[in-house]
């Protein structure tokens, strides 16, 4: 789809200090299992995806405040010391068109995004570099990507990773870039392709070594899942780690930073990934873990307006909940939960607050914490009975 948006201040001049993103989603590929041309030979077991088409859309939403993010307040990338400046965005179109269409996200056309995209954050070393990808990946030497004509039998020459791009290579590369801060964002399975063995860098290379590192004033890279391990997500909707991302983009990855306010860095939206993802799926089966680095400093979006902290409230063990009540105050907020109704869950002000556990028959006596609540989650856990 190439550039969907370009601000002003970039057209007057391309130098300016600005954050360049590039999204890319990947679900439908043709020649997987379930493909509109599958290549039953193919020994990876690949199917179609829907998720990234969903997750892609969603990250790029929020950059512009556009669809389900318009008119939110911590919505639209903020970064005054580098505004957004350009985003690219790649998805696979809605409904799958064919191959040749000029926004299908092909491996031509991803390589030339990512060398344009490259070359854009380069220009200017106060510019901040923002990538997210999602779709299938695979992990034999280097981490490949798949573009959609993965497969493609007449495209490979006996090479299956012709139409791969090597990840590792990319923020291999990122550290020659001028842009002295890099957010990446690899929503993709990180499973070995066990029918391939050999030692050769699999995927296209995008960027050689040949280059010296320049300074880092600090960066993101953040894979969805563990090397080896999938990654996972409901049918249409965004990934469980695009979730998380975008909640902490939205402010739940967010810190105190005098005199900007609160702003998502990469220290703190990276720890974040971790505590959201577990927040909201802890519990369940298939937990993924993120994983990745977050050295140095590095801001990315400031928030227009104080964010929120996720808050459960519970007892253990859980089966009493129908026997109490809870009640959390601060500054003149009150708010009043039947265990009957099942544990509590919203979203409340970072601060100290005052929280109770009751017996709804008086049995004992109200007990009482005054737990700090901050970005991006507090869980509070009474014991049964006090």
């Amino acid at each position: 789809m190439a550039l969907i948006f370009t601000s002003p201040a970039h057209l007057a001049d391309p130098a300016a200090a600005g954050t360049h993103a590039l999204v890319i989603g990947v679900g439908d590929y043709p020649f997987l299992t379930g493909g509109s041309l599958e290549v039953p030979t193919l020994p990876f077991g690949l199917r179609q995806l829907t998720t990234p088409i969903a997750s892609a859309a969603a990250v790029k939403d929020f950059l512009i405040a556009a669809g389900s993010y318009a008119g939110k307040s911590n919505a639209g990338l903020n970064n005054p010391a580098a505004p957004l400046a350009t985003v690219d965005y790649w998805n696979t179109p809605d409904p799958a068109t064919a191959l040749a269409d000029p926004d299908s996200p092909t491996f031509d056309k991803l390589v030339s995004a990512i060398h344009a995209w490259f070359k854009r954050c380069g220009a200017n070393g106060a510019n901040v570099a923002f990538l997210y990808l999602c779709g299938h990946g695979l992990k034999v030497q280097n981490l490949a990507f798949l573009a959609r004509d993965f497969g493609d039998p007449d495209a490979e020459v006996g090479n299956p990773w012709n139409r791969a791009i090597s990840l590792d290579s990319i923020r291999r590369g990122m550290l020659t870039n001028a842009a002295r801060a890099h957010f990446l964002f690899f929503d993709c399975c990180r499973t070995h392709a066990t029918a391939y063995t050999d030692d050769a860098e699999t995927g296209h290379r995008m960027y050689g070594g040949w280059r010296p590192k320049v300074p880092r004033a600090g960066f993101l890279e953040s894979y969805a899942t563990l090397e080896g391990d999938q990654a996972y997500g409901r049918s249409n909707e965004p990934s469980y780690f695009t979730r998380a991302l975008l909640d902490g983009l939205m402010g739940y990855g967010a810190e105190r930073r005098a005199p900007h306010g609160w702003v998502v860095t990469n220290i703190k939206l990276y720890a974040s990934l971790h505590e959201l993802m577990y927040f909201e799926s802890g519990a369940t089966a298939n937990r993924q873990l993120a994983s990745g680095e977050a050295p140095g400093l590095a801001h990315l979006h400031v928030l227009r307006e104080t964010p929120q902290v996720k808050v459960r409230v519970r007892c253990d063990p859980e089966r009493m909940l129908p026997n109490v009540a809870f009640e959390m105050s601060r500054g003149g907020v009150q708010i009043k939960h039947a265990g009957n109704a099942g544990e509590y869950r919203g979203e409340i002000a970072p601060g100290e607050w005052a929280m109770s556990m009751s017996h709804i028959a008086n049995a004992w006596p109200p007990v009482s914490e005054l737990p700090l609540v901050y970005t991006p989650v507090c869980e509070q856990v009474f014991p049964y009975p006090p």
